[in-house]
């Protein structure tokens, strides 16, 4: 499994599942590609910096434009994510 050290926190924009692999979207523009699962790298992650928007996606709420009803805009180019609506309840809490 991959090896999430607290200096690379900083740098995830989101995390992207991707059939049986995660795409790591760094802020840098680099995508890592792992074989893991969403809730493994979850269960990494610092809960107050990291929150599950969608089933295929995680986010770094520092990279957090905007938090919409059905999509979440990411600052800089990083474009938008959509909002699934089992999570959407808890985003509206961040707002």
């Amino acid at each position: 499994m991959f090896k999430i050290s607290t200096n690379d926190f900083c740098n995830i924009v989101y995390i992207e599942s991707y059939g049986h692999y995660v795409l790591i979207h760094m802020q840098n523009g680099s995508v890592i590609k792992t074989r893991s699962s969403l809730k493994e790298l979850a269960s990494l992650l610092p809960a107050e910096k990291f929150a599950r928007v969608h089933h295929s996606f995680i986010i770094n709420l520092d990279f957090v434009e905007k938090i919409g009803h059905t999509e979440i805009l990411l600052k800089a180019t990083f474009g938008t994510l959509p909002v699934g609506r089992a999570f959407r309840k808890n985003l509206i809490q961040l707002k």
